[in-house]
């Protein structure tokens, strides 16, 4: 059963372009007779050009794909983390500062939750800045048995979690760039690749040993 190149897998679409320009190349009765018909060297290197960038944008995805599925793997642990201790010491102070209109307030314990991560990040940050400088609020925090240190060290956790959140926005960002480079680039591929099969197929439609060398009839 032939599988069709626009059925095919990437790696398989590479491995099938790589075959039909090797192939050319080793055998000069085939380039001669491509070259007659507009495809002499510089016509093939354009072709070739063509594919390195369409490779090259295969590998890059797949690479930075990698690299976003690890800042995000990363960025989750971390997320996990800083919410989780600080529902903790929310609870404690929405207790401790009920009372204390002004301190409540300015803590952020009278907003809703946030559903956002971005904005989960921030209010988690603000919070903590806002205690780790108010003497007030650090010494109540401390009658219910959570210390300045504890809050500078979920302040580092919050600092590191953010830059984590950063890091795998940017990594995802690339990826998606990336991926609309590699759709451009194989767009370019397969355009030149139906002309150069048509030709090919006018020269040798007959000739089976040449339409199996270079796979003319899976594409």
């Amino acid at each position: 059963m032939i599988r069709y190149y626009s059925k095919m897998s990437e790696s398989d679409k590479k491995l099938w372009i790589e075959n039909l320009f090797s192939k050319i190349d080793e055998n000069p009765e085939i380039k001669s007779k491509t070259a007659v018909f507009g495809y002499n060297d510089e016509k093939l290197d354009e072709g070739k050009g063509l594919f390195q960038k369409f490779s090259k944008s295969l590998d890059l995805t797949t690479e930075t794909k990698t690299e976003s599925l690890t800042a995000h793997s990363s960025f989750v642990t971390l997320f996990d983390l800083v919410v989780s201790e600080y529902d903790v010491i929310r609870d404690i102070a929405d207790v401790a500062f009920k009372n204390i209109p002004d301190k409540y307030i300015k803590l952020g314990l009278n907003l809703p939750p946030k559903t956002k991560q971005s904005d989960s990040l921030k209010t988690i940050d603000n919070f903590l800045k806002v205690a780790l400088n108010d003497d007030e609020i650090l010494e109540l925090l401390r009658k219910y048995s959570y210390s300045k240190e504890k809050i500078e060290e979920l302040k580092k956790l919050s600092e590191r979690t953010i830059q984590s959140y950063s890091k795998f926005y940017g990594e995802n960002s690339d990826y998606h760039a990336e991926v609309a480079d590699k759709k451009t680039n194989a767009e370019k591929m397969e355009a030149y690749l139906k002309d150069f099969v048509k030709i090919l197929r006018a020269i040798f439609g007959k000739d089976e040993k040449v339409i199996k060398l270079l796979r003319l009839d899976s594409f």
